[in-house]
């Protein structure tokens, strides 16, 4: 992950533990960031259409990442992708836990670029 894409994180976790809409300033103190440098990563963060920007000024996250049943139901599905990779991946019989967990996430993030995303109307 770059440097922006970590900030980005950063902000969205905190809108996600939070779970409730926050000021510019709430998410700076919460991330122990400046003020401007947040408003800077908001709006790629509002084009991805991971941060919604509300009337009041505050900003809150896609609702469908702080509903609890379904980031339960995600979390059960992503256990289920992540078995399979650890299964059918082929590494070395020295290789660390470290190691496996980071090509887990790479073969991931892999997978995610080259899924095909059919909207459905």
């Amino acid at each position: 992950m770059s440097k922006k894409e970590d900030v980005r994180f950063q902000i969205m976790e905190s809108l996600i533990q939070k779970k409730q809409p926050m000021t510019l300033t709430e998410i700076a103190d919460d991330c122990g960031l400046r003020e401007p440098h947040v408003h800077y990563h908001m709006k790629e963060l509002k084009e991805l259409f991971l941060i919604i920007e509300l009337e009041n000024k505050k900003y809150t996250c896609q609702p469908f990442l702080i509903d609890q049943d379904i980031l339960d139901d995600l979390n059960s599905l992503m256990k289920i992708i992540v078995k399979i990779i650890q299964r059918e991946l082929e590494t070395p019989d020295d290789t660390t836990t470290e190691k496996i967990v980071k090509s887990i996430i790479a073969n991931l993030e892999t997978f995610i670029r080259s899924f095909s995303v059919e909207l459905f109307e």
